[in-house]
């Protein structure tokens, strides 16, 4: 029997608004559409349903892939990856399209740290009065130690030891007044007594000397700064910085406040920073 599709639409309005319908209502609803479309039946929509069940099914699963646990979407294959590869290893693109294992790059830096000397109170403006001036091979204090990455196994009492065997780079900032021939920065070897040794050509080994820079500053240029320098660095070693310095050095008058070491301005003391050396772990060395 037909339905007269404006007689209904009320009624139909009111039954599809209505979130309690009854088993009943829902049957005089299908029926409704059935008599009102004509050429779809109940049945009709439970079999287009089945269908697109399977449908959706069949996408699932060959499009749906699981790695580590997680569905990816997608149309490549990638139910599997490459066999084998080590600790560590990472899969890159070969160049096939089907990837491949390979070892992680290596920073060129792995790592930094420093060690300095701050002066909080008094008139010194160099290094004169805490590291034996007038010496070869003098042994620079340090009271502060930064180490973000951990690349000294310890570091206290003015020596350090290294957490691992390597190459290092040394830059340095020293701080006297009046003294006169003098070698930069330098790291030395405290545990055999001797100059720590540069890295060899291809950065695998030491070599059996060490390159330090040597120069003269006169009263009016009070800082000697370290040119940048590589060092072979191993475990097991106790290590300090040092230099080698001819003449003393003087003190800050009480006329220039501003620059003695417990100046204060603001809420904020400055410390005069005597000695930084700043030491960087080089990558893959």
């Amino acid at each position: 029997m037909a339905v007269n599709t404006t007689a209904w639409e009320a009624t139909l309005q009111t039954k599809l608004n209505d979130t309690t319908l009854t088993s009943k209502d829902m049957l005089l609803v299908g029926k409704t559409l059935e008599a009102t479309t004509g050429n779809i039946a109940v049945s009709d929509v439970n079999t287009a349903g089945a269908t697109q069940v399977a449908a959706v099914n069949s996408i699932a699963t060959s499009t749906f892939k699981t790695v580590g646990g997680t569905s990816i979407l997608g149309s490549g294959n990638i139910e599997s990856l490459p066999a084998g590869g080590s600790t560590g290893q990472v899969v890159t693109n070969t160049g096939s399209g089907t990837g491949g294992w390979a070892d992680a790059a290596t920073p060129a830096i792995t790592g930094i740290g420093w060690l300095e000397y701050n002066h909080a109170s008094g008139t010194l403006v160099g290094l004169y009065g805490i590291a034996n001036y007038g010496t070869g091979r003098a042994q620079l204090p340090f009271n502060h130690v930064r180490d973000p990455h951990s690349i000294f196994a310890s570091a206290g009492s003015n020596v350090f030891t290294v957490s691992s065997t390597g190459a290092y780079h040394l830059e340095g900032h020293g701080v006297g007044h009046n003294h006169l021939h003098h070698t930069g920065m330098y790291l030395y070897n405290n545990t055999d007594n001797k100059f720590v040794g540069k890295p060899n050509a291809a950065f695998t080994g030491v070599e059996n000397f060490a390159s330090v820079v040597v120069g003269y500053v006169s009263a009016d240029d009070p800082v000697g700064t370290q040119a940048p320098e590589a060092s072979w660095l191993e475990t097991g070693k106790t290590y300090s910085v040092r230099w080698s310095v001819e003449q003393t050095s003087n003190g800050i008058s009480a006329s220039t406040s501003f620059l003695r070491a417990d100046y204060s301005y603001n809420g904020v003391t400055q410390q005069n920073c005597l000695m930084r050396a700043v030491i960087t772990k080089l990558g893959g060395y």
